[in-house]
């Protein structure tokens, strides 16, 4: 709990102390990229500035008996930083869909809304590698609320010119 509490208060002092992101940042670029962790999968991305990107996820979980599709739009504000290292906060909004029928005998799907800190190097202005945790998960559907140390991610993206 109190790890949860200091990154808390380490995404809010980034946000306090947000500026916009500039030098090595993607700018007014598309890109495409690849995740792990909590999912495996892919993603497209459009860098609107330097300080803020959309995209959408694609992604699957395979386990036994269960294996979960994720469609995931995003928003990403990356915050000023040193020149290849950038913090950033990203908010997504997730549908998960279980190929398992639940105990109706229906197949299920989650909704859920996560914010996760993280940083991102980018080793040119078109490549960047990156990670993060997600803190705080809102769910719809179930209705469920988390908040800790929930899920990390790593990946790797590519913007064009």
């Amino acid at each position: 709990m109190k790890s949860s509490l200091m990154l808390l208060a380490l995404v809010v002092a980034l946000l306090i102390s947000a500026m916009s992101s500039r030098a090595q940042s993607p700018d007014q670029q598309f890109g495409v990229g690849v995740v792990a962790g909590s999912m495996y999968g892919g993603y497209v991305a459009y860098a609107i500035s330097p300080a803020f990107q959309v995209g959408t996820q694609l992604g699957i979980r395979v386990e036994s008996n269960n294996n979960q599709f994720f469609f995931g739009p995003y928003g990403k504000f990356i915050f000023a930083g040193t020149t290849e290292l950038k913090p950033f906060i990203l908010g997504q909004f997730s549908i998960t869909t279980d190929a398992a029928l639940n105990d109706q005998g229906q197949k299920t799907a989650a909704t859920s809304l996560a914010f996760a800190p993280g940083a991102e190097y980018f080793i040119t202005q078109h490549f960047g590698v990156w990670g993060a945790v997600t803190l705080l998960n809102l769910g719809f559907t179930p209705s469920a609320t988390q908040f800790g140390l929930l899920f990390g991610n790593v990946g790797v993206e590519w913007f064009f010119h």
